[in-house]
C-alpha cells in the first residue's frame, strides 16, 4: 500500500486532535517493567525552554503522519548521537539504543486535569526534520513547574516497541481490541 503524504501544518500551529505525536525512546531504562514510560525518559534536559516562541517549555517529538519509517529514523538518530559523543571524546553509554517510541494523540496530550497551566502540541519543523513537533507548556517558569506535565505524560504515553511500530503507529499506539466471547 502506498502511503499518501500528509499535508504539513503551519509552523507553530496546534496539531489536530487526532494527530499522533511521538518521542523516540533511546535507552532500555526508559521503559518500565510493566511496559510504560519511565520518568527518566522525560526528566531533566528532555524539556527545554523555548527560544522565542510563545510557549515556555518544549519536549521534542515527531508528528507520526509525516514519518515514513520511525524505526529507521530512531536507529539513525541513535547512531548520530553515538558518533557525536565519540567524536567529542565522550563515552558512549552501552544503554544508548533505540528501544521504541512513546506515543499519544494531540487531544490526549492536551487533556491533563492535574495540570494548572495550558498544554499543547505544535508543529515545529526543522530543516533536517519536517516531522518535528513539540509538546509545549505555557506559563511554566522553572523545571519544578514541569512535574505535573511529566506525570501526565507518564500516565498517557503508550510505549510501542520497534517490531510493532509499523503496524501500531497509524493508530497512535492503540492496540487492537479483542472482543470478549
Amino acid at each position: 500500500m502506498v502511503k499518501t503524504p500528509a499535508a504539513e501544518p503551519e509552523d507553530g500551529a496546534s496539531l489536530a486532535d487526532d494527530a499522533c505525536w511521538f518521542r523516540s525512546l533511546t535507552n532500555a531504562d526508559y521503559i518500565t517493567r510493566d511496559g510504560t514510560v519511565h520518568y527518566q525518559a522525560i526528566k531533566g534536559t528532555a524539556f527545554r525552554q523555548s527560544d522565542g516562541r510563545p510557549w515556555a517549555h518544549e519536549l521534542s517529538g515527531r508528528l507520526g503522519q509525516l514519518v515514513d519509517d520511525a524505526v529507521a529514523d530512531g536507529r539513525a538518530a541513535v547512531e548520530a548521537t553515538r558518533t557525536a559523543r565519540a567524536n567529542a571524546g565522550h563515552p558512549v553509554p552501552s544503554k544508548l539504543k533505540f528501544v521504541g517510541i512513546a506515543a499519544a494523540t494531540a487531544s490526549e496530550l492536551r487533556a491533563a486535569t492535574e495540570v494548572t497551566y495550558r498544554l499543547d502540541v505544535v508543529y515545529t519543523p526543522l530543516l533536517e526534520d519536517k516531522a518535528h513537533s513539540d509538546f509545549v507548556t505555557y506559563g511554566t517558569l522553572a523545571d519544578e513547574d514541569l512535574i505535573p506535565a511529566r506525570y501526565h505524560l507518564i500516565r498517557i504515553l503508550r510505549v510501542i516497541e520497534p517490531d510493532d511500530i509499523r503496524t501500531r503507529l497509524s493508530r497512535c499506539g492503540v492496540a487492537d481490541i479483542v472482543p470478549i466471547r
